[in-house]
């Protein structure tokens, strides 16, 4: 059985932190109890810097090119709002976007009449090779959803890469689910925003995530449409100044408990970061293995390179039904409504799918309590 009170088998939505990431998150919270929140933050600066250094780490970039956020949705706003929209300009996404994602582009759309271009799918993932068809001198932004929230299928970056020789739009990443299942090299990706969020499979605490930025944004000069006295130094009552590096694209408040839980949740990652994606990998086949062959349910995943995310639906059980009745027995999954991937969704003529998504804590005996409790649902 689990160690744990249940059988997580959510980290697509949180996955469980360790033991050292909740001690870091409640004594630094305790510190800032017995000093004061500003004081011990202070005290704190090679931890921030080392935090900064980490993020640089896991994608191969430099340090200026990295902002804190408190959700990878926040950074993939700030970075919509600093793209120099014109009236008319074209979009390319996959069909694997996800709903937070959609919601802006499609507010964008009504305030500058923007064209949605959605790439069709190739043997159930993105077919990238489209894009030299769909991409014109208007197209102002490519957004590709590296691993979907609500189909385990894995988008080949470096084919979208391939495709987009000559592209001088801009390019954003939602890396959200892909962080700690596999590894992001930005230098060898093209992209000029990637957007994470710690919650997910990174196994760091709610509200922490952060955002690449390229040099080219930071040296066009891009920022979000508004940003506080941090992003920008105040130089008088009435001038101002950008500040040189992606910290532009932060706000100076910010749980930074929660931020202590990060750092330590990178750097149990960074320890050994092959290890980590091949273990997970190996556990997320055996439990998409094990669920193929489990009477009743039928896997809905497409593509050839899957995920950690495994999604189905069984033949007698609604997706609401089984998801409480396996909550009931101590099992925690998810369910993948419609507004996860409403192209896809659509698409597909689907509406909801049970989804379950491993870690490397989960066990054999965890995998076997979710086949016997699915056999007898």
């Amino acid at each position: 059985m689990s160690k744990f009170s249940i059988i997580n088998l959510n980290a697509a939505g949180q996955a469980t932190p360790s033991n050292s990431v909740v001690k870091a998150q409640c004594d630094y919270l305790h510190q800032e109890q017995m000093i004061g929140g500003y004081w011990f933050a202070e005290q704190q600066s090679e931890h921030w810097q080392q935090l900064y250094e980490l993020i640089a780490q896991l994608l191969n970039c430099q340090t200026s090119q990295v902002s804190l956020q408190d959700s990878a949705t926040r950074g993939l706003q700030l970075s919509l709002l600093s793209i120099p929209w014109q009236q008319g300009d074209e979009v390319v996404v996959t069909q694997q976007e996800y709903g937070a994602n959609w919601v802006p582009l499609l507010q964008l759309q009504q305030r500058y009449d923007l064209t949605i271009h959605c790439l069709g799918n190739r043997d159930g993932a993105p077919d990238f090779s489209q894009l030299k068809q769909l991409v014109t001198e208007r197209t102002r932004l490519v957004m590709v959803t590296w691993v979907g929230s609500h189909n385990g299928s894995v988008a080949d970056l470096g084919a979208m890469t391939d495709q987009l020789t000559g592209f001088d739009g801009y390019v954003i990443i939602d890396a959200c689910q892909g962080m700690r299942q596999r590894a992001l090299d930005v230098s060898q990706v093209r992209c000029d925003f990637v957007v994470a969020t710690g919650r997910k499979f990174l196994r760091a605490p709610r509200g922490t995530g952060f955002l690449y930025t390229s040099d080219r944004v930071l040296e066009a000069g891009l920022y979000p449409l508004v940003t506080d006295h941090v992003a920008a130094n105040l130089l008088s009552c009435d001038r101002w100044s950008l500040r040189s590096d992606a910290r532009r694209f932060e706000c100076w408040e910010a749980n930074w408990a929660s931020r202590m839980g990060l750092k330590v949740a990178l750097m149990e990652l960074l320890a050994n970061p092959e290890q980590v994606y091949q273990t997970l990998a190996q556990i997320s086949l055996e439990c998409r293995e094990r669920l193929s062959r489990v009477p009743g349910v039928e896997l809905r995943d497409t593509g050839n390179d899957l995920s950690a995310i495994i999604t189905f639906q069984h033949q007698h059980r609604s997706a609401a039904q089984l998801h409480q009745y396996l909550r009931s027995e101590g099992i925690e999954t998810s369910i993948s409504q419609s507004d996860a991937g409403p192209m896809d969704f659509a698409q597909r003529q689907l509406s909801q799918l049970n989804r379950v998504s491993p870690h490397i804590y989960t066990t054999e005996q965890d995998i076997d309590q979710l086949i016997s409790r699915l056999s007898d649902a």
